[in-house]
């Protein structure tokens, strides 16, 4: 998640992470569902200007984001659409809490995230992220006391949402900046078998 790092340290570079963006009809339903606990009390930190998304890696300082453009441009021209189902509702303790959806633990997932860490030769990946350690989420609520009043409204509007994964990107933060998208081709499209390039750096 990239609330969870998004304050560097002084004077120091932004980071980068790698995720996983949702579709728009996901996307929109998710939002919605921020709103509703977002209004159920006070005492949250906004959130960043991105759309709703799992974080596959976040870097440490210093990486080269040109070349992992390349890197990313060369990986996802084999990856196609994964689709995604919300299992649960789940907490991050501490201060601050962090309340999160919870997709649904496939091979395709697991698969992807391997692909996407594997692919990366010379990046420093914080250790959230590694193989085995990752555990996949969306974040819905950032907030600075106990969270069970917010994980209480979640629960109001929770219902099963599927989608799928719409595009890679690499994004710099905070604040949040992206700078190379790769849409995800649906598997059942000709255009898959064909794709030749997709990133476009932004």
């Amino acid at each position: 998640m990239l609330e969870e790092h998004r304050k560097p340290k002084t004077g120091g570079p932004m980071r980068l992470a790698i995720t996983a963006r949702l579709d728009d009809i996901l996307s929109r339903r998710i939002d919605r569902l921020c709103s509703q606990i977002e209004k159920s009390e006070r005492g949250f930190e906004p959130r960043p200007d991105y759309a709703p998304h799992i974080t596959l890696a976040v870097l440490e300082n210093g990486t080269d984001d040109e070349a992992l453009i390349w890197q990313l441009s060369r990986t996802s021209l084999g990856i196609s659409r994964i689709p995604v189902g919300i299992s649960h509702l789940g907490i991050f303790p501490g201060s601050p809490a962090y309340v999160f959806l919870a997709p649904v633990v496939t091979r395709p997932l697991l698969d992807l995230h391997r692909q996407i860490i594997e692919t990366l030769s010379g990046p420093v990946i914080h250790e959230h992220y590694l193989v085995g350690n990752w555990v996949p989420h969306i974040t819905l609520a950032t907030i600075d006391k106990k969270p069970e009043a917010a994980a209480k409204a979640a629960l109001h509007g929770m219902t099963a949402h599927r989608g799928h994964i719409a595009a890679i990107e690499l994004v710099r933060f905070p604040p949040v900046q992206t700078l190379a998208s790769f849409p995800l081709p649906d598997a059942r499209s000709p255009v898959c078998a064909n794709a030749t390039g997709r990133g476009s750096a932004m």
